[in-house]
Formats: structure tokens, C-alpha cells, sequence
């Protein structure tokens, strides 16, 4: 087993406070903002959060730093790629009214090379949707 991690930073302009909402709403922005890789996101067992090929819990939300902490537990990359899998998405304001988005994700590997950069696309991708939807929706989360 290999124990690594894995971050990408990107700034989208959306102001933090609505990118705050909208990553706490993921349940209903997700399959929103990217209906092609969520269909559907519901919350189960407390404070589990399935997607369409995955389940993750909920470890911390830090509303003060505008920080949330998932760990993947069924499904997805588990059992075949990782043994675990935690990802921490962190938002900081930025001039001209943007966000900085930060996204690691600590692992447990069962793979020799695993695919970091798949998974750091994936991670800037929700992004990319979510800020393509809230640029395109300003009601949402106002």
C-alpha cells in the first residue's frame, strides 16, 4: 500500500459566500451543475453522502474557514484503486469578488501508480460546473 495525497488550487469567480452554499447544497447543486457525472446525490445514514458511484461521509464542516472534509467509505474508487480516501475542499476570498478553491485528498493506495492527475481533473472539473452554473443561475443560492 502506498499512503499519499494529492492537492490542485484553482480561482473561480464566484464570491465565497455563494460557493460556501453551494458546496454545504451539494446535494442539489451537484446533479445540477454537472448532470452528467452526478445523477443524484441524497443524503443516507446521518451524515452519509452517496453519489452516483461512490458514498461519502461527512467528517467536518468548519463554517468559520469555509471548510468541509469527506471520506469516501463505498463504492468508487474504494476496493479497487484505495483502501481509503479523504478529500478536504477549502475556499479563500480573493480580490475582484472570487474564490480560491483548494482540494486535497489524502489516500491509501492499492495501486502501484495511482491516477492523481484523473483525480486532481476531477476535483477542478466539479469546480469548473459548479462556477459555470452559479455564474449562469445568479438566483441559486442568494
Amino acid at each position: 500500500m502506498v499512503a499519499g495525497s494529492v492537492a490542485t488550487e484553482l480561482q473561480i469567480k464566484v464570491p465565497l459566500e455563494r460557493v460556501w452554499k453551494a458546496i454545504k447544497d451539494s446535494n442539489n447543486m451537484f446533479p445540477k451543475a454537472l448532470p452528467d457525472a452526478f445523477t443524484s446525490v441524497q443524503t443516507v445514514e446521518g451524515d452519509a453522502i452517496p453519489h452516483e458511484y461512490a458514498k461519502e461521509k461527512l467528517e467536518s464542516l468548519d463554517e468559520s474557514n469555509h471548510s468541509v472534509v469527506l471520506s469516501t467509505i463505498e463504492g468508487g474508487p474504494i476496493g479497487s484503486l484505495f483502501s481509503s480516501q479523504t478529500a478536504t475542499i477549502s475556499l479563500k476570498p480573493v480580490e475582484d469578488s472570487g474564490t480560491k478553491v483548494t482540494w486535497s485528498i489524502a489516500y491509501d493506495s492499492l495501486v502501484e501508480d495511482p491516477p492523481l492527475d484523473r483525480m486532481k481533473g476531477n476535483a477542478e472539473k466539479i469546480m469548473r460546473g459548479v462556477e459555470a452554473y452559479l455564474l449562469s443561475n445568479k438566483d441559486y443560492t442568494e
